[in-house]
């Protein structure tokens, strides 16, 4: 049966990717997280803000840009690179591992004009909101960042500095250890979470083994016969997926890594990663729809003193990792799909799936919470309207329960419910671990 289904999934993608004429495949766009963030420009026009509505609060989630590899794929790079030694035609292809130790996770040059052209844009987005409360006040704009480089800084307040040829501006970053940052760094400060979904998860376990057992064997049997390597075991097709991906952002190389991979493997390579992040990060594991709940509740109640006049504070920006903002769609209901995401998961389902990291969580991922004051048809002594919009990655998505992408912020905080405020030790069993 398993070899049955292998057939039909490898057969029918393979002539929807190439007989169909409708269907323009760009590799790059399909990497999951280590996808290329798809706007690199400084180009943006103005907000146009909901009639009788002024933008009040500003708050932003966003994750590093493009960097090098983690040590983790660069020892699977390093693998790869001893399985290819011998292989005929490796020269020619560069089959090895491009990446030392040295440069782990460091922040590539791309990944630093990421977030530079993030803040020109949201300057130019939201003009009249950042005009208005400049210059540069810590008490005013909000800096948070855990253990991860951004210059959105530079490229928001650039020209409203006085250092340097470009009049850059110093900022204030508040910071946490990763294993007492219940905000940011997740996955890094719950017990709970590290005890069992990252280090003990079976549910994630028997999907891989039954992915691997198929899909993932398919796969290496196919390079191992056409390049004639030996040695290749089925995860080591995971491995040429990620150094492919990298091969795209640094060397525009489409023909080293890359070349090994058909497009039906790259689609489902690309599913594999969401299937293990999905138990990860998001909807695979009950307890991963709780975990972005002081982050949500700091937002929410920033808000509210803001609203109450008891905070001065108008900007929240927050930079982090792919993690947190998986965690946060999750805690939304964001990008959920209607059946789990598992290895036997028909061809259509895959395709047709929401949860595609490729395009919620490539390199430079961001999600904006606008909160507005409307003033429209207000009777004598009626409070002004307050709405939400959720923008993920520059783009409005409507919050799941709200009535259209503004959303009523009393509506914003019922959907949240008993999720507001929650105590994180005990979701996260502090004292016992």
């Amino acid at each position: 049966m398993r070899f049955l289904y292998q057939v039909i999934w490898t057969n029918v993608l393979s002539l929807i990717l190439f007989t169909s004429s409708y269907y323009k495949f760009d590799i790059k766009r399909h990497m999951g997280t280590n996808s290329l963030y798809p706007i690199f420009t400084d180009k943006q026009p103005e907000i146009n803000s909901p009639h009788n509505c002024k933008l009040e609060k500003l708050l932003l989630l966003a994750r590093h840009g493009t960097r090098y590899p983690e040590d983790g794929d660069i020892d699977n790079f390093e693998e790869l690179d001893k399985v290819f030694h011998d292989v005929p035609g490796r020269k020619k292809y560069k089959w090895e591992n491009k990446f030392s130790l040295s440069q782990n996770a460091l922040l590539y040059f791309r990944g630093q004009k990421e977030h530079f052209l993030l803040g020109k844009r949201s300057f130019k987005k939201y003009h009249k909101f950042w005009k208005k409360i400049l210059p540069y006040d810590p008490n005013i704009i909000e800096f948070r960042s855990t253990k991860v480089s951004s210059s959105y800084s530079i490229g928001l307040l650039d020209g409203h500095g006085i250092l340097g040829k470009g009049d850059t501006q110093p900022i204030f970053i508040y910071t946490t250890s990763l294993s007492k940052d219940y905000e940011l760094a997740i996955h890094r400060s719950c017990p709970l979470w590290k005890n069992t979904i990252d280090k003990n998860n079976q549910i994630l376990e028997k999907q891989v083994s039954e992915f691997t057992s198929t899909n993932l064997t398919e796969i290496a049997n196919h390079i191992s016969k056409k390049y004639n390597v030996k040695n290749l075991l089925p995860i080591h097709t995971d491995y040429i997926y990620k150094a492919c991906a990298f091969d795209i952002i640094f060397f525009n190389e489409y023909n080293s890594w890359c070349k090994l991979l058909r497009k039906n493997d790259i689609l489902t390579l690309e599913y594999f990663s969401d299937m293990r992040n999905y138990y990860r990060f998001a909807y695979g594991n009950d307890l991963n729809k709780r975990l972005a709940c002081r982050l949500v509740t700091k937002f929410v109640n920033d808000v509210d003193k803001y609203l109450n006049g008891t905070s001065t504070l108008k900007a929240d920006l927050f930079f982090a990792h792919s993690e947190t903002i998986s965690f946060l769609y999750t805690f939304l209901g964001l990008y959920k799909d209607s059946k789990p995401l598992t290895a036997n998961l028909t061809l259509d389902e895959v395709l047709d799936r929401k949860y595609k990291s490729s395009e919620i969580c490539p390199f430079a991922a961001n999600v904006y919470f606008e909160v507005y004051s409307c003033n429209e048809n207000l009777s004598e002594g009626k409070e002004k309207s307050i709405l939400i919009q959720a923008v993920v990655n520059e783009i409005p998505i409507i919050i799941p329960g709200c009535d259209g992408k503004y959303c009523e912020w009393g509506k914003f905080k019922e959907l949240l419910g008993d999720n507001l405020n929650c105590d994180y030790e005990e979701i996260c069993q502090f004292n016992k671990y």
